[in-house]
């Protein structure tokens, strides 16, 4: 009894936790903080070892999702990446990742370009949970969408990104925008609902 007792104790405390059929998971960088929960079956999880995973969550539940996290890409945390019923997360290479909530559903993607930055409490959220019906028929009518962030992108405190989204590259984002809809590349937006308030710009770091 007492052994079964230390293997849940033990089970409970391992930072990867995989229940399903033909799951593969592939972390090869060292990680502090991590924790990774897949409930479901073909989920893929690929983090390439030059990464940096550090008080980051990543809870799986349901089938067919995919997070893939490229080279040099740092998560410096609070981080967490929740997936329901399928969707891709892509964070690309030297993408720098702090106080960040990717929540995706319904099989919607989520891609961040390379060299993104985020600061801290940031959403995005390609769905809505719960499916909104036309009355009479079993025609959803709120679709999940994917969200994309080009390459180069800078991204401020207190950003939500709702599904249907895009910034396109070397694009600011400005403290506590709420980004809707689509904005092209080399410009700033800010406000809620963002909007553009600056053109033909590009940033460093």
């Amino acid at each position: 009894m007492f052994k079964r007792f230390i293997k849940k104790i033990y089970r409970c405390a391992k930072p990867i936790v995989v229940n399903g059929t033909d799951n593969k998971v592939s972390v090869g960088c060292k990680y502090s903080g991590f924790r990774l929960t897949i409930l479901g079956n073909h989920n893929k999880v690929s983090v390439d070892k030059n990464c940096i995973l550090n008080d980051t969550i990543i809870n799986i539940l349901g089938d067919d999702a995919i997070i893939e996290i490229d080279k040099n890409a740092r998560l410096l945390g609070p981080c967490k990446i929740t997936i329901v019923n399928g969707g891709k997360l892509y964070i690309g290479q030297n993408a720098g990742v702090r106080g960040v909530e990717f929540e995706l559903g319904d099989g919607a993607d989520i891609s961040v370009g390379e060299y993104c930055m985020f600061s801290y409490n940031i959403n995005l959220r390609n769905f809505d949970s719960h499916k909104i019906y036309q009355q009479g028929s079993d025609i959803v009518t709120n679709p999940a969408q994917n969200i994309t962030i080009g390459k180069h992108v800078w991204i401020c405190k207190n950003v939500s990104f709702l599904k249907g989204s895009s910034v396109d590259d070397n694009s600011v984002v400005g403290y506590g925008s709420l980004v809707t809809k689509k904005f092209p590349s080399n410009c700033v937006i800010a406000g809620v609902p963002a909007q553009i308030v600056k053109r033909e710009i590009n940033w460093g770091y």
